[in-house]
């Protein structure tokens, strides 16, 4: 018999009007609750091609549509707790919280999106939530990184069950060791190829060194993977038995351990008609991961961070091939400002490199059952909606959809009989670049300055010709204006004309505190 994991759209339904309705309760009378916070705020974008520059869309959580010319209103609410849990400062055991932000894009596609859509609890150092709630992946700068690895900021929350420590907590009183992690699993729902997908993330992350050591050391990994459904009725691919995926309990089981098919032990307990070799020679679902470390760096200037982020995809990590891949990063935060109007608060660098995959070679194709290169890092033969969550990239935003991309530029195509010719989900994840952040703020406004300049290769199977140059730079303002209590939010950013069209735009927005 097999258990089959269905889909939770009852609850996609049900959670935005619950949570609508508990925010309008005033619970700000209990001690362990802060004052609601509740805004509302709207705006609009332009830019000359129609497509709104890289700077702009990226890392948003996809609120910000790629096409542009468009007017935006948005609202949230929000009951938070302190997420932090220690005897000392005889907090309750017991919070709960909740957010809802509904944001609508109104242009040539309207569209409602909920990047926030959560019901949360707190109990001791652990916490559960249920719903959409914007999170990443990694030992990153979580405010000027360009995205990390495996999870970044780029694509819409979608729903999930979760259970996580989410802060670092000390194991023992005499051992300055602390560790967190998470454990979830959500729903991809129904993408443009497969529908009723599921996706599973855990992580587990140590710091050696207590709260006031000036030198802290972090490791850890994230772990993810796509899991189930079904192809749509168009489409049919020859790695897939029948158009359906394995969904069964022991398969996800499979899955989450990480245990491979390719192991003569292992399909001893499974039927091999419900597999295809794609199956059989690999593991069940579509996994990807980074295993990170970091160092903080306490001075008497400011706070250095230094992070690493290796990633793994078929394997290839544990043989070393592919170790010059990943994503590498300082920052700098300063404790003074450098005058009375004028406070730099933070500087970020990173590099990113994608292109090497291992080699050009696949495995199952060399000589050597150890080379696994080939990697095709966001692509897959199955899931080949690809790495993403309604066409934004749940990873790095350096690879890119293929419809984000020039269209002069070659795409990935796969063929296969009676559904014509199909398109995997990127044509451009080789990829080296440079990123620069910083963050400073003049009076009242907060100014935030991005600039990356990367080399684009293409695929493996599907080169560019030659090397694309992508230039890509933004200036984002967020002026609050006391008078009138509100906050103005001016953006610029512009594209050269690389791997995307030249494009220059802006968003310009209002928004009010109640």
């Amino acid at each position: 018999m097999k258990i089959v994991f269905t889909s939770l759209n009852l609850g996609q339904i049900l959670l935005p009007i619950f949570l609508f309705i508990f925010g309008s309760t005033d619970l700000s009378g209990q001690s362990f609750f802060k004052k609601t916070q509740k805004t509302a705020g709207a705006g609009f974008m332009a830019s000359s091609s129609g497509q709104n520059p890289f700077w702009l869309r990226t890392n948003q959580y996809g609120t910000v549509p790629v096409n542009s010319n468009l007017f935006y209103v948005s609202g949230s609410i929000y009951q938070e707790y302190d997420s932090t849990y220690n005897l000392s400062k005889k907090l309750n055991k017991f919070n709960f919280g909740y957010g809802l932000q509904p944001i609508l894009n109104i242009g040539k596609a309207t569209q409602l999106v909920l990047p926030d859509a959560y019901f949360k609890v707190r109990y001791g150092i652990f916490e559960g939530y249920v719903g959409n709630r914007r999170e990443i992946s990694g030992l990153v700068d979580s405010t000027l990184s360009s995205g990390a690895y495996a999870i970044s900021n780029n694509a819409l929350p979608f729903p999930k069950i979760q259970i996580a420590i989410p802060n670092y907590w000390r194991i023992a009183k005499k051992l300055p060791l602390s560790i967190k992690g998470d454990f979830s699993i959500g729903h991809l729902g129904a993408q443009y190829y497969v529908k009723n997908q599921l996706f599973h993330k855990k992580t587990f992350y140590a710091r050696i060194g207590n709260d006031n050591w000036p030198i802290q050391l972090f490791g850890g990994f994230n772990h993810q993977f796509q899991f189930g459904g079904k192809l749509n009725n168009l489409t049919e691919l020859k790695s897939i038995a029948g158009n359906n995926f394995p969904n069964s309990f022991r398969d996800f089981l499979y899955a989450v351990t990480g245990i491979s098919l390719n192991k003569g032990s292992n399909q001893t307990f499974i039927d091999p008609e419900d597999y295809t070799s794609y199956d059989l020679t690999n593991r069940v679902g579509n996994h990807f991961g980074s295993i990170d470390i970091a160092t903080s760096i306490q001075t008497k200037a400011g706070s250095l961070f230094i992070y690493r982020q290796s990633v793994y995809d078929d394997g290839g990590l544990f043989y070393l091939n592919n170790i010059s891949d990943g994503l590498n990063g300082v920052s700098f935060t300063f404790k003074k400002p450098l005058s009375s109007t004028i406070n730099l608060k933070k500087i970020n660098v990173e590099y990113f490199n994608s292109s090497s995959q291992g080699g050009p070679i696949p495995p199952g194709k060399e000589q050597n059952p150890q080379t696994r290169g080939a990697d095709n890092y966001f692509n897959h033969g199955q899931f080949i909606d690809g790495w993403a969550y309604n066409e934004f990239t749940l990873g790095s935003p350096y690879i890119t959809p293929h419809g984000n991309t020039r269209p002069e530029l070659p795409k990935y195509v796969i063929s296969n009989g009676r559904s014509g010719d199909l398109l995997y989900f990127t044509n451009n994840n080789r990829v080296k670049a440079i990123n620069l952040g910083i963050m400073l703020s003049v009076h009242n406004t907060e100014v935030s300055i991005r600039n990356s300049f990367s080399q684009n290769f293409g695929t493996y199977r599907y080169p560019f010709a030659a090397a694309v140059n992508q230039t890509s730079t933004a200036i984002m303002t967020n002026t609050y204006l006391p008078k009138y209590h509100k906050r103005l939010m001016i953006n610029v950013g512009w594209d050269n004309n690389g791997i995307y069209k030249k494009s220059f735009g802006t968003n310009i927005g209002i928004s009010h505190k109640m």
